[in-house]
């Protein structure tokens, strides 16, 4: 066996991973979206299966039915036809950016999901997804190195976002949560004629402390000064 042979023999677990750069595993794709897509459908329907359709029977032999879909149909061509301008990532002879094919447990698993529209916005919308994105949370922390056990602290936490920049963002929202924090707990003190006194290893009394020290207090001695107070 040529050392080419052998190579491609160790790589042959990739073979299901993705759709291929010549779309070579369209036909599992296509059955596994059509296997989930009528699961869903049959979701729908024993929600609640006493209640009569919405939509008639009849609705699509009316001419503002087909109207519309030939609009939307136009309308998907048309975009489709314009994404074939996209940069070709999923070939590997593209080496243009840091970017690859989607994995296809991924890439189903977000079409699939998007049939039931959860929204993270709170945990009564998106009771299932929102517990797999914290749980997903962990795993990368727990793969990075961070503990992950609630009975030892430091415990890791996160959830999943949109991309890098968004994560960038939130990152520096909570830098700032923390920088501010020790500043309004002060203000909140002497607005409560409360002194706390010497707390949290600090070197002078906690209210009479000025805005300069306070915004510059690490990470951790704020999380100790919120804890005490």
């Amino acid at each position: 066996m040529s050392d080419i042979e052998q190579a491609t023999d160790s790589l042959d677990w990739l073979n299901p991973l993705f759709l291929g750069a010549y779309a070579e595993n369209d036909t599992l794709l296509e059955s596994i979206l059509v296997e989930f897509l009528r699961d869903h459908c049959y979701w729908r329907r024993n929600v609640h299966p006493e209640d009569p359709p919405l939509i008639p029977v009849l609705a699509a032999d009316r001419p503002e039915y087909r109207q519309f879909v030939g609009r939307m149909k136009t309308e998907l061509h048309g975009l489709s036809a314009r994404l074939k301008n996209s940069a070709p990532f999923y070939n590997p002879r593209y080496i243009g950016h840091m970017a690859s094919d989607l994995l296809l447990p991924g890439l189903i698993a977000q079409l699939v999901t998007t049939l039931y529209n959860p929204n993270h916005v709170t945990d009564e919308a998106a009771p299932v997804t929102l517990a797999l994105e914290l749980e997903v949370g962990l795993q990368l922390a727990a793969m990075f190195g961070f503990n992950t056990d609630p009975r030892h602290t430091p415990c890791a936490w996160g959830h999943v976002t949109s991309g890098g920049t968004l994560a960038n963002d939130e990152s520096l929202w909570y830098l700032r949560a923390v920088r501010y924090w020790p500043l309004a707990a002060r203000e909140a003190c002497r607005e409560a004629g409360f002194d706390p006194g010497m707390i949290a290893g600090l070197a002078d009394d906690f209210v009479s402390l000025d805005g300069w020290t306070l915004a510059n207090l690490s990470v951790d001695r704020t999380v100790l000064l919120r804890r005490e107070l």
